[in-house]
């Protein structure tokens, strides 16, 4: 049976991992939910052999237990580390779930083979008065692959007297089928063979999930060659708007009002259905009216087509159509750090016409528009912000 796997370790999230156990069993029935036993400390195949789908429980000690000079994520038979490689070698969709506001783990303190993990969108897992919020919003997820109990139960409540009905008409059916079989047989046509009762077998049906090719992820921390058409580096310039700088790639923004510093990535980067994620350091916040971010889907390196996805120091954000300076979409979020000094992650999930927006993990917004369907990506700061990218990770969609 189709199965959700539950991935934890031991001293971070067991308390955590057994009520959500508990409950998923409750909801998709005990048959449709595995995990390591607890106290177990050896990775089994056994669960993972019939999973459609990983939920990986990351807690403020996933990756490093307290006092601990190593992660046991460096050890190849850790267990945690071992159930999450078996399920990217077999590509299965895997849901990061944190809890006890643990945050992501950043790609240089995993092993090359969890790196993936890096690039999925966690949904969160609060104490209460949060909890049931957040576990109705995965199980909402998870009915997509796997179906609810509920379902099943609908079928199994049927009543004695409706199985009886069904076989008598079963009977009958096959009563007159016999009968024909006969009136057909002495009406001088041969002899006919019983009919072939064909017994169906269902199929579950599991939707098709984009498999994300990572394209590039570069620390931003020295000049990189990419090969294919020129450029094929990260811009720079004798002005300094772009430029290897404070421990990443610098963008200083132009002082004149509504005049972006524009710095384009390579031209072997180009992609249309993508996933863009990169981090960003705010080095000065001069004006609360300056914006900064990522634009995507260009068509040159001026990006005077394509989107522009930016936030602000105060905290909001835009969806900007680069040629019409129009916004798409725009709110405001305090998943945004502000103020000078802050650190934040964006990720640009676009497939297709819809097009998703992340701030540390957390959605803040979603636009359907078909204006540009492919093209280059970029950095961008403006009203002399100066911004420090310190990571770029390029996915694309097959």
């Amino acid at each position: 049976m189709a199965s959700i796997y539950l991935s934890y370790r031991p001293g971070d999230t067991d308390a955590v991992a057994g009520r959500l156990h508990d409950h998923l069993i409750e909801r998709f029935g005990r048959d449709a939910v595995s995990w390591r036993e607890p106290g177990s400390l050896v990775a089994t195949d056994a669960g993972l052999r019939d999973a459609v789908v990983v939920l990986a429980l990351i807690g403020p000690r996933w990756l490093r237990a307290a006092g601990a000079d190593v992660s046991p994520l460096a050890e190849p038979e850790d267990p945690v580390r071992s159930e999450l490689e078996a399920a990217f070698q077999r590509q299965l969709p895997v849901i990061p779930m944190l809890t006890q506001s643990a945050a992501m783990p950043q790609a240089p303190y995993l092993p090359p083979t969890l790196r993936p993990l890096t690039s999925l969108t966690p949904l969160p897992l609060r104490n209460d008065p949060d909890f049931r919020r957040d576990l109705e919003q995965l199980i909402k997820t998870l009915e997509s692959y796997v179906a609810p109990l509920a379902i099943t139960r609908g079928v199994q409540r049927l009543s004695r007297q409706a199985f009886a009905l069904l076989a008598a008409a079963a009977l009958l059916v096959i009563a007159l089928s016999v009968t024909g079989v006969f009136v057909v047989a002495r009406a001088g046509f041969g002899q006919v063979s019983a009919p072939t009762v064909a017994t169906p077998t269902a199929t579950p049906i599991i939707p098709r999930t984009p498999t994300l090719v990572t394209v590039a992820q570069d620390p931003l921390s020295a000049l990189r060659d990419y090969g294919g058409d020129a450029p094929t580096t990260w811009a720079t310039d004798v002005f300094g708007q772009c430029s290897f700088a404070s421990g990443g790639y610098q963008v200083v923004g132009s002082s004149k009002p509504e005049h972006s510093a524009l710095c384009g990535g390579p031209k072997a980067l180009a992609a249309g259905n993508e996933r863009i994620s990169v981090t960003t350091r705010l080095a000065t916040d001069n004006t609360p009216q300056g914006v900064y971010g990522v634009y995507f889907r260009a068509g040159d390196s001026a990006s005077t087509t394509g989107y522009a996805f930016v936030i602000t120091p105060s905290g909001t954000w835009k969806l900007l159509d680069a040629k019409t300076g129009q916004a798409l979409g725009s709110g405001s979020s305090s998943a945004i750090h502000t103020g000078s000094g802050a650190v934040n992650t964006l990720t640009v999930d676009a497939d297709g016409a819809l097009i998703t927006l992340y701030v540390n993990t957390a959605r803040v917004g979603q636009i359907t528009d078909s204006s540009y369907a492919s093209g280059q990506s970029g950095f961008l700061a403006e009203h002399g912000l100066t911004v420090v990218y310190t990571s770029f990770i390029l996915q694309r969609y097959e």
